[in-house]
């Protein structure tokens, strides 16, 4: 059996066997704080990048405990950086006094592309092709080749 309260309450339970004999008990159920009301703050990130993960509540916390690719994390904010690309399940348990509240969501972490290129021959004072080599996730594409040559 199950109850929700929400205030300090009286609970009574009467038991009656085969023989009509009857047995009670009652418990004072007295509820002390509130239980956070908690949102995952999170965002989208690609694969190799940080993605800083947090929560809002609607009163304080006195602490949080993260499960993210099944470690345990003991933090307010966290930075985590996802082993490959995909979607992730992440849960957070936030603690206000002696109440506390549980939630889940995902994170989406996009594919990076890789980025690599070859160079032609290399002589002293002449041109030097390079070649991108650069390639991206099965249905991604490269919107972009940027190369930063010193003068």
């Amino acid at each position: 059996m199950y109850s929700f309260p929400s205030a300090t309450n009286k609970y009574l339970l009467t038991v009656v066997n085969a023989h009509n004999c009857i047995s009670k008990d009652s418990i004072i159920v007295t509820i002390k704080g509130n239980a956070p009301i908690i949102t995952i703050e999170k965002d989208t990130v690609c694969q190799g990048n940080a993605s800083e993960i947090s929560i809002v509540s609607d009163i304080a916390i006195d602490s949080t405990v993260w499960i993210i690719e099944n470690q345990i994390i003991n933090t307010d904010t966290n930075k985590h950086v996802f082993s490959s690309f995909g979607n992730f399940p992440i849960w957070v348990s936030a603690y206000s006094g002696e109440c506390s509240s549980t939630s889940k969501d995902t994170i989406i972490v996009k594919p990076s592309p890789t980025a690599a290129f070859i160079v032609g021959k290399l002589c002293p004072n002449q041109a030097i092709n390079f070649t991108t080599t650069s390639f991206a996730p099965e249905f991604e594409q490269i919107d972009s080749v940027q190369m930063d040559i010193p003068k």
